[in-house]
C-alpha cells in the first residue's frame, strides 16, 4: 500500500507540474484545448542537438548512409586505418575486412586479428561485425570513451529502417557513437480525471530508473521500457 501511494503522489505531482509550467507561456493553446502542441513547442526549445547534428559525419557502409558520427568520435576511429576510412566527408566502414579467426559477436574475446584482406567481394556480416568490435573492445580498454563504460555484452543490429536487414551488430553501448537507430519498446499508463471521459488524460503514470544504470540513473522513465536486441523483434 505504501508503494503505491508513492507511486500515486508522483504522478499527481508530475500532473501539477506540467500544468503549471505550460499555462505560463502557453496559456493561450492551453485555453483552446493545444496541450500537445504546447508540448512540442517546449520540447523543440529544448533540443540543443543542432550543431552536434551539422558536425557530424555520414557513417557509411557499402555507401549506404546508416548513422552519423560526432568528430570526436571520427578523430578515434580514424586511429584503425584497417577497418575505417574517415576523411572530411564521411566516415567509411572498409569494404576489404576479414577476422581471425572465427569471431563471434555477443562473446567476449580478446583474441581477435583484424587484417586487410584483397578480395572485393561482399563482406559478410560476421567478419565486418567482428571487426568492429575489436576495435570496439580496444577503445574500452583503453577507456578513452566514457561511454563504453556501460559495456552490457547485448548486441544491437545497425539497418536502415525497422524491418531492413542488419548490415552491422555492434555492442549496444556503442550504438550512440555511431548515430545507429534503435529500436526499443516502451510502455506508459494514464489516468484521466474525469473516468466518464478516457479521451482526455489528465496525469501519467511515471517510473523511476535504478541508480546503477548506465544511462541516466535515478531518473523518471516510463513506467516499463526496454531496447530491442538484434534479433529479438524476429519470428
Amino acid at each position: 500500500m505504501g508503494g503505491s501511494t508513492h507511486i500515486s503522489q508522483r504522478k499527481v505531482l508530475f500532473g501539477v507540474r506540467m500544468t503549471s509550467a505550460l499555462q505560463s507561456k502557453d496559456s493561450d493553446l492551453l485555453a483552446t484545448g493545444g496541450t500537445v502542441e504546447a508540448l512540442l513547442r517546449r520540447v523543440k526549445a529544448n533540443d540543443c542537438a543542432g550543431e552536434a547534428a551539422a558536425a557530424a559525419l555520414p557513417f557509411l557502409i557499402e555507401e549506404e548512409a546508416l548513422g552519423c558520427i560526432l568528430p570526436s568520435t571520427s578523430q578515434l576511429l580514424a586511429e584503425f586505418p584497417d577497418v575505417f576510412e574517415v576523411s572530411e566527408t564521411a566516415v567509411r566502414l572498409r569494404d576489404n575486412l576479414s577476422v581471425l579467426p572465427s569471431s563471434t559477436v555477443g562473446v567476449s574475446r580478446d583474441d581477435d586479428a583484424v587484417v586487410a584482406s584483397d578480395s572485393t567481394a561482399r563482406i559478410p556480416l560476421e567478419a565486418r561485425s567482428g571487426a568492429v568490435q575489436s576495435v570496439l573492445r580496444q577503445l574500452r580498454a583503453a577507456d578513452a570513451v566514457p561511454m563504453l563504460r556501460g559495456w552490457r555484452d547485448e548486441t544491437f543490429a545497425v539497418r536502415a529502417s525497422f524491418h531492413a536487414p542488419p548490415r552491422l551488430l555492434i555492442e549496444r553501448a556503442a550504438a550512440p557513437l555511431f548515430g545507429a537507430g534503435a529500436y526499443g519498446v516502451f510502455l506508459n499508463g494514464y489516468v484521466c480525471a474525469d473516468e466518464t471521459d478516457p479521451s482526455r488524460p489528465t496525469h501519467l503514470w511515471l517510473g523511476k530508473r535504478a541508480g546503477n544504470k548506465p544511462t541516466w540513473p535515478g531518473l523518471l522513465d516510463c513506467v516499463v521500457a526496454g531496447g530491442l536486441a538484434a534479433g529479438a523483434y524476429e519470428c
